[in-house]
């Protein structure tokens, strides 16, 4: 069965505030548009290459529901590839841990090793500095066209991991902001699609 969750998600890469830098790419000519150009152009719409690089320990935090109950979603990261993750949907909480390889999910005392390709998957969103190139972890970026999303038009690229998930993400062609994502998520029952509707500025500092 394949479910879909919407959330808001907002970004808190820490309390500082950015500082503006010149974008240099010129990878997004309509006539030659790329996936790694677009995605320079979202990194230096937050701030530039070495802000993005400076980011040790970042927080992101996203709320919505889930099948008309709540979700409230909180994820830890420490460069290079260290993750925890707080899933509460109603009264169910999930935890989830990645580091060196190795991930672990826990749901009150019940303990799952993480295996195969959900494990890639926890690696990749470990990774914080993947978008800097793709190509580097195995993963292909491949620019799909424009879409128009909630009256925005945005380019789309598509992310496909060395496992074959693929991840699906919209940029706003209006500041180059990241306007949605949507993941697969591998479950031992069945994939899910988890869809990120990103409606808030990214903020990045040291």
């Amino acid at each position: 069965m394949m479910y879909k969750i919407s959330i808001t998600i907002l970004f808190l890469f820490s309390a500082m505030a950015l500082f503006s830098q010149e974008q240099t790419s010129t990878e997004t000519d309509p006539v030659n548009i790329t996936a790694q150009g677009v995605i320079n152009k979202y990194i230096y719409a937050i701030g530039g290459m070495d802000k993005f690089k400076s980011v040790m320990d970042r927080t992101t935090v996203m709320t919505g529901t889930a099948m008309g109950q709540p979700v409230d979603i909180i994820v830890m990261q420490k460069y290079p590839d260290k993750l925890f993750q707080e899933l509460k949907v109603g009264e169910v909480k999930q935890l989830l841990y990645y580091s060196n390889g190795n991930g672990t999910m826990l749901v009150g005392t019940e303990k799952t090793e993480i295996e195969k390709k959900e494990l890639e998957r926890l690696m990749m969103d470990a990774t914080m500095q993947l978008l800097l190139n793709p190509d580097s972890f195995n993963v292909k970026a491949e620019y799909l066209g424009i879409e128009r999303i909630d009256s925005i038009d945005c380019y789309a690229i598509k992310l496909t991991l060395p496992s074959g998930i693929r991840w699906f993400q919209y940029y706003s062609m209006q500041n180059d902001l990241k306007f949605k994502e949507t993941k697969e998520i591998q479950t031992k029952q069945d994939c899910l699609n988890r869809k990120l509707i990103i409606r808030t500025i990214v903020q990045l500092a040291v």
